[in-house]
């Protein structure tokens, strides 16, 4: 699976469970920082992450960084499997 599907979820290692502890504890954080306060901080972390990242992004076609993400995709299977699937296409119709 992992030769032809990369990205699938049996050669990756599995999502940690959402649980109550995670819920109260990011309750706490936004009582403690009200949008006054986190909305600047975020928008440090975004133009600081923007900033390091953007040299990579140029290379990557999946990532994207704009005013309202910072998805750094740099390692990608998309292009290769993509390829890989139009050239069996091609078999196939021959």
């Amino acid at each position: 699976v992992g030769r032809f599907l990369p990205n699938h979820p049996f050669t990756q290692a599995p999502a940690p469970l959402e649980n109550k502890r995670d819920n109260d504890f990011q309750r706490a954080g936004e009582f403690l920082l009200p949008p006054f306060i986190a909305t600047p901080l975020e928008n440090w972390e975004q133009n600081r992450k923007q900033g390091k990242f953007q040299k990579a992004a140029a290379h990557a076609p999946a990532a994207q960084l704009d005013q309202d993400r910072v998805k750094g995709h740099f390692n990608d299977h998309g292009a290769r499997v993509l390829a890989e699937y139009e050239m069996r296409i091609r078999e196939l119709e021959n």
